[in-house]
This record gives C-alpha cells, sequence and structure tokens, in this order.
C-alpha cells in the first residue's frame, strides 16, 4: 500500500485516496466507479453465451475500447478465467452464483492486478509510481511515498454488507490459484482468519458448499497431514506470539502465507493494541510464489 507522506490537511475524502483503486479506474479512462458501471447494470448482461463470454465483458468493450489501456485480448482473457473459476464454484452448489456487475468489477480488478503482479511485477510498480507522481502533483496535501516490492503482496476489496463478499473470496482463491501456478512452497499455508468463531465455522460450510477444501485450524494436527491446497481457518484473537492453551504462535506458520482475511477492519487496529495487524502481516511478510 503506498504510504502517506504529509501531515497538512488531507484535500480529499477517504474513498477518493485509494491510489490502487484510482489507478485500475484509470485503466479504463475514467475517474468514477459510478461511470465505469453505469451501464453494467441491465440484467441481461449478466448472461453468459455459448462460447463462455459474459455481457458485462461485450459492454465494456463497446463502450471503452478506445480509451481502455487494458488490451481487449487481456480482458477476453480474464473474463473466461472468472467465468472458469465461477463455474468450478457452482459446480457442487445448490444455488449458483450469478455475477452482479459490482462482483464482476471486483473479480475483474484482481485479474488484472494477479496477472500485473505474477507476469510484469516491475512494470506494475513503475506504472502505480507513475500514476502517484501524477496524483502527488495535483494533491500536495494527500501525497504519497512511491510503492517497493513489499508494498505491492496485499490487496482489498471493498464491497457494503450483503453484496457477497464470501462467494468473491471463494472466486479470489482460484485467481490466485491460476496465477501462481497452483503451488505453494512446503512451509506455506493458505490460511483464512476471521474475526470470531461462528463465522469460522459459517466459512467452513460455504466452502464446502464450493467444493473447496477447509478446515478448523488445529495446532495439534501436523500440517503434512493437510490436503493439496486445503485452506486452514481461525480467529485472528487466537494468534499470539506464543502456544498458549487457546493461542497459537504466528511463528508456526511462517512468513509466506496465502492470507484472507473476513471483514479485515475488525484486525485492523482493535485488540492488543494492534497486535492483530501486526501478526497477519507477519504471515504474509515474504509472498510465497515466485515466477520463473
Amino acid at each position: 500500500m503506498a504510504r502517506r507522506t504529509t501531515a497538512n490537511a488531507p484535500q480529499l475524502k477517504f474513498y477518493q485516496k485509494l491510489i490502487l483503486n484510482r489507478y485500475l479506474l484509470a485503466q479504463f479512462g475514467v475517474s468514477d466507479l459510478r461511470e465505469l458501471s453505469a451501464n453494467m447494470k441491465r440484467p441481461s448482461l449478466e448472461e453468459i453465451d455459448g462460447e463462455g463470454v459474459t455481457g458485462f465483458y461485450k459492454q465494456l468493450t463497446a463502450q471503452f475500447g478506445g480509451k481502455c489501456m487494458i488490451s481487449e485480448e487481456a480482458l477476453a482473457r480474464y473474463d473466461l478465467n472468472i467465468v472458469s473459476h465461477m463455474r468450478k464454484i457452482n459446480d457442487k452448489r445448490t444455488e449458483p452464483m450469478v455475477l452482479k456487475y459490482f462482483q464482476y468489477l471486483s473479480l475483474l480488478f484482481v485479474e488484472y492486478y494477479l496477472d500485473e503482479y505474477f507476469n510484469d511485477r516491475q512494470g506494475l510498480i513503475d506504472r502505480l509510481n507513475a500514476y502517484i507522481a501524477n496524483f502527488n502533483a495535483q494533491f500536495p496535501n494527500d501525497s504519497y511515498k512511491p510503492y517497493e516490492t513489499k508494498d505491492l503482496n496485499k490487496i482489498a476489496i471493498w464491497n457494503a454488507t450483503g453484496s457477497g463478499k464470501t462467494l468473491i473470496m471463494h472466486v479470489n482463491y482460484y485467481q490466485y490459484m491460476h496465477y501462481s501456478g497452483g503451488k505453494l512452497p512446503d512451509d506455506a499455508t493458505y490460511i483464512l482468519l476471521t474475526p470470531k468463531e461462528g463465522l469460522s465455522l459459517q466459512h467452513i460450510e460455504d466452502y464446502a458448499d464450493s467444493g473447496i477444501t477447509a478446515r478448523i485450524y488445529d495446532k495439534a494436527t501436523s500440517r503434512w497431514t493437510q490436503s493439496a491446497n486445503e485452506i486452514s481457518v481461525l480467529e485472528n484473537t487466537k494468534l499470539g506470539d506464543k502456544d498458549q492453551d487457546t493461542v497459537v504462535s504466528v511463528k508456526r506458520f511462517g512468513s509466506r502465507n496465502v492470507v484472507f482475511v473476513d471483514e479485515g477492519h475488525r484486525g485492523s487496529s482493535s485488540g492488543k493494541d494492534g497486535k492483530w495487524q501486526k501478526y497477519r502481516d507477519e504471515l504474509c511478510g515474504v509472498h510465497p510464489v515466485k515466477r520463473t
């Protein structure tokens, strides 16, 4: 995440200062999500044709093709990936996922980001920093320091309550597997952190409905007994500096994990003087996959 550089009174509201969000919108030649999504709300666009192409893709390319910085070929590939991942989830669901426009855009942004991150990381940094330089010139009271490589291994998806964030996260799991090549190092784990036990149990059920293997983390069980690509689920309140009866040492997991966080705002600064966020950062401090 880009970091603020000045203590002067800010000029912009919080949502206007989300650099990565602004940058992604700029790739379509717009500065506001409402402009990008204005013509994407028709139910007919939720349909997928016989070739596996969404109406959303057709609308985006028809409306923004002339000014979009992302090639039509890349957008087509992202669209097919999203449909493929969604169909994996729907294979076992009694209520299939049908993407709404805001869910599709969330997944499309993640597709673009992961593609850039794994396949042109330095180019992504260069383009983000060029955008930041322009942003800082326009809004000096809200300026940010340039991105570094270590700033790129965390992204946040911000959607309203009831907007289907859980299923979006299931697709995110397959998106990550696709771009990373589907393998983690021996000392890495897929982890889901939640704010409370009830949510952890609910996620286990939701993962099962989507055909994704997940279980509540048990420190008495060896990680070597986990099935491939299994997700360990636990509450951030159970992480600590060392093992105790109901506490798991964050050091057990190392720092090369892929971490999904549900309701991340609950663990950003609250509890144990902000240690929950510190533990989250430790879990994914070193990126687990380097593509060659």
